[in-house]
């Protein structure tokens, strides 16, 4: 059972490296080369890679023979359910990104919120080499955010919900 559990996390792994590249890369192309709403491009970008994420799911980490529109329409709920997770993550750290800017909170002598500053700030430093607007950084830095909180949500529940394996 738990090499079967490390097994399925593997796959979950590459799978969701995969759905990542086509979400971040999707996202970036109609946000910031098409020009679409960031929250449409979001959106797009998340439901092209749950797309490919249950397929790649379904066949390979699960090898499931349950009725596919059944499943398929259980790992919409579970995806639409992830975006608003993410949406809203992507609002809120957006939020406090703008209203609590980093800068701010560099002079505190708080050890968390050292450790809290000094991971934040490599990944500020990053993100200020890629994109040079503070809106753009925010907004890629609240979807990092938004796609570590989903990555536990879209493990756990077609884990334990959705896909039925084959009949050794």
């Amino acid at each position: 059972m738990f090499q079967t559990l490390l097994k399925k996390i593997g796959y979950f792994i590459v799978i969701g490296l995969c759905g990542t590249a086509i979400d971040f890369g999707l996202t970036y192309t109609l946000k910031e080369r098409l020009k679409f709403h960031k929250y449409v491009a979001n959106a797009s970008g998340f439901a092209t890679a749950s797309t490919s994420n249950f397929f790649m799911a379904r066949l390979w980490m699960y090898g499931s023979h349950g009725d596919f529109w059944t499943e398929y329409l259980k790992f919409l709920v579970v995806s639409i359910t992830g975006l608003g997770i993410n949406t809203m993550v992507i609002f809120g750290v957006g939020f406090v990104l703008v209203r609590f800017p980093y800068e701010k909170g560099r002079k505190t002598k708080n050890p968390i919120m050292w450790l809290w500053n000094w991971g934040m700030g490599i990944l500020f430093a990053i993100m200020d080499k890629v994109f040079k607007e503070p809106e753009k950084r925010n907004f890629y830095i609240s979807k990092i955010a938004a796609t570590a909180v989903v990555l536990v949500w879209n493990f756990l529940i077609p884990f334990f919900f959705i896909f039925h394996p084959a009949a050794p």
